[in-house]
């Protein structure tokens, strides 16, 4: 019994394996039959930029299922040319009633065979389009393995639009890429991954002569997503203002550090003027063993509307969403469209929509040469980056790369990562920079704090600890010294302490503030920092104020204003404490002595400001 059991397992397994090896070459022999969809081919003549990741399409590709979102879809993106791929007759009827459910009308659409497709994921599988003065065209890259009917479809698009389509060595799908239409290219660091054995500077290159991309911005793809792709967390929204996602630690505190991390990137590698503007994510979604992560950004800009995913109950962070959306959009109506049950399953709206910008397709090309016959790079000995020996790079910001020749006999850049707070310029791991790049060699004052660099080593000596404030000397070298001995504003005078004569503030040699002593006139007495009494002088005494003016009181011209805009001194024109007026209490006392004592340091490390506000470190 125990034998027989034994045969019977063996044979099960048998015919299992039989059944699975026959069904493998049955896959595989539709890319082997059909070299014009899988074939690998020179790149579109120069000139062709990869179109835009934004703006409004002016025709829509879709495989729509026969339920889901995909009733409600249909019906927001009516009155938009659409071509509708179906997988054979009875994949058609089924679409069919699904139109007719919703009430809209077959007849009014573009429709197209292609036989057979695996999945209703067409925003995936769609090529790329490129622009050139010539017209529109099509690059088809790879697709996955196991989806060759999904994969072949790019190609037979070409067709539909009487087109070529070039088709480079590398995987890679909408989702992947986002472009300014100018030549930057952001993509996900998965894509390296999923090109293997492709190197970085590789797909670069392959990169910059299929797809025109001359920048090349690579964003780490988040954590613990087997998808990797990029506008999970990343869309373009207009040619000089991107999104970038953001988690809250209590969603995915994984990522919330990633997300900074490609923010800070974007910041160094997009144009200056650029807006990077940060919006918040749904939390993630668990299925099985599986973590899904939906998105806002999955948006469609319609013609009327911009249509925004939505999911369920998970409405925390949805209103500031979409009012930052409708920033960016003012004039558009926002459409909601719950697709959580399309998020679980792992797509997305531009998942399953592939657009079109408006233009004309270039139906004057040539059928591009057929540069091997096997869709894997490893089968096709060729070399894809080209570039000069001991030429350097950076494939992104935290990676350098020297141009080496490789055991294949190709020239290919090797990656050198850049380690600690290093980052690439110019081909090279550098350090952050440093104040010391800029310190004056005498050293400059940050408020109290003296500071100077011995080499590439910063000193700072806190002044304030020492009872004193910093200043730079005469011979430009900074230094802790003590305040002035006298606290006075320049400009005005006091009673000396027996009231027979005056005792008049004015600025040393030493920048302190002085005090002059000088006497009344006969006759007369100091009364709140003025002489006065004795004879009435002729004319009107209260118009009359040249006693006043050259008695040197607080009538007394104020001295001249200085480079930076304040007067000689502490007193400062206009400021919160008069330069016009005697102080007659001990709140105006101690208001002309910080007055006084602000004037000083921010006359004597004036022409210091700029640097220092350049230069100083965060405290």
């Amino acid at each position: 019994m125990k034998t027989e059991r034994s045969v019977l397992r063996t044979a099960s397994l048998a015919a299992a394996l039989v059944c699975l090896l026959a069904a493998r070459p049955a896959a595989a022999d539709y890319a082997a039959d059909h070299p014009e969809y899988f074939s690998i081919t020179a790149p579109p003549p120069a000139g062709s930029l990869l179109a835009p990741s934004f703006g409004t399409p002016a025709q829509v590709v879709l495989h729509p299922g026969n339920g889901g979102i995909f009733p409600a879809l249909m019906t927001h993106l009516a009155g938009l040319p659409a071509v509708l791929l179906h997988g054979g007759s009875e994949d058609l009827k089924q679409i069919e009633q699904m139109l007719v459910g919703a009430g809209l009308a077959p007849e009014s659409y573009q429709w197209q065979d292609f036989e057979q497709l695996n999945t209703t994921a067409a925003g995936e599988y769609f090529p790329l389009v490129l622009t050139s003065e010539a017209g529109l065209r099509l690059v088809d890259p790879r697709y996955l393995q196991n989806r060759q009917y999904d994969d072949a479809a790019g190609s037979k698009l070409a067709a539909v639009f009487s087109t070529c389509a070039w088709r480079p060595p590398v995987f890679l799908t909408r989702g992947f890429i986002e472009s300014d239409g100018q030549g930057t290219c952001v993509v996900s660091s998965k894509l390296h991954s999923k090109s293997y054995p492709l190197t970085a500077a590789e797909i670069n290159g392959i990169l910059k002569t299929y797809l025109g991309c001359t920048q090349v911005v690579v964003l780490q793809s988040l954590n613990f997503d087997p998808e990797g792709r990029l506008d999970t967390f990343f869309r373009y929204a207009m040619a000089d203002k991107v999104f970038i996602g953001q988690y809250e630690v209590a969603q995915d505190s994984a990522n919330v550090g990633t997300l900074k991390d490609n923010a800070k990137a974007l910041e160094a590698a997009l144009p200056p003027g650029s807006t990077i503007q940060p919006i918040p994510m749904p939390k993630p979604i668990t299925v099985g063993e599986t973590t899904v992560r939906p998105s806002y950004l999955a948006y469609l800009q319609l013609p009327d509307k911009l249509l925004v995913p939505v999911f369920g109950d998970d409405t925390e962070h949805e209103a500031e969403a979409l009012s930052i959306l409708k920033q960016t959009w003012p004039a558009l109506e926002q459409a909601l469209l719950d697709t959580t049950t399309l998020a679980m399953s792992g797509s997305r709206l531009t998942g399953v929509v592939g657009t079109i910008p408006s233009g004309e397709w270039d139906k004057t090309c040539t059928p591009p040469e057929v540069l091997c016959q096997s869709p894997k790079p490893a089968d096709c000995p060729l070399c894809w980056n080209e570039c000069s020996l001991g030429e350097k790079t950076c494939l992104h910001v935290k990676s350098a790369a020297t141009c080496k020749l490789g055991e294949d006999g190709c020239h290919d850049f090797v990656e050198v990562p850049c380690t600690g707070e290093d980052t690439c310029k110019a081909g090279k791991c550098v350090p952050p920079p440093s104040i010391c790049d800029d310190m004056p060699p005498g050293g400059i004052c940050d408020g109290d704090l003296a500071m100077k660099c011995t080499g590439d080593t910063l000193l700072t000596v806190d002044c304030q600890k020492e009872g004193k404030f910093c200043s730079v000397n005469a011979d430009e070298q900074v230094e802790c010294v003590l305040p002035c001995p006298v606290a006075c504003t320049v400009g005005t005078a006091r009673c000396n302490d027996d009231s027979t004569g005056l005792l008049v503030c004015s600025l040393g040699d030493d920048d302190c503030p002085m005090e002059t002593p000088e006497a009344c006139p006969a006759s007369t007495s100091c009364v709140d920092g003025q002489c006065s009494g004795g004879a009435e002088p002729d004319g009107d005494a209260a118009g009359d104020d040249t006693q006043a003016d050259a008695s040197g009181g607080p009538d007394a011209p104020l001295p001249p204003v200085d480079e930076g805009g304040f007067h000689s001194g502490y007193g400062k024109g206009g400021g919160g404490c008069s330069t016009t007026s005697a102080p007659s209490s001990g709140l105006g006392v101690l208001c002309g002595f910080l007055g006084g004592l602000l004037m000083l340091r921010m006359r004597r490390s004036a022409r210091y400001g700029s640097l220092r506000g350049a230069a100083s470190p965060e405290h």
